[in-house]
């Protein structure tokens, strides 16, 4: 069985998230937004069994390099969340 990574989601990356919900609670209902948080739990817990998912990005900052971004799965314009600045936010 392969070990799975830890993911740590930084306070900032967890009110990125909230504030989507929030959103969606208000412009869709609030099983929509409820729908969104688990999705987004459920892309973590991929993101920690396979840490390369996602697209390359490529970014002048050396500080960035390697990241990756790919969107929640169910909400693929919820940029809000999966943004490279936005994601970052989670890993570094």
């Amino acid at each position: 069985m392969a070990h799975r990574r830890r993911v740590e989601r930084r306070p900032r990356a967890r009110l990125d998230v909230l504030e989507q919900a929030i959103y969606l609670g208000e412009e869709a209902t609030q099983e929509v937004a409820l729908r969104f948080i688990d999705a987004v739990d459920a892309a973590f817990r991929r993101l920690a069994d396979t840490p390369e998912i996602g697209r390359l990005r490529e970014f002048r900052s050396a500080r960035l390099a390697g990241l990756r971004s790919w969107p929640v799965p169910g909400f693929p314009r919820s940029g809000r969340t999966t943004s490279p600045r936005r994601l970052a936010r989670c890993l570094l």
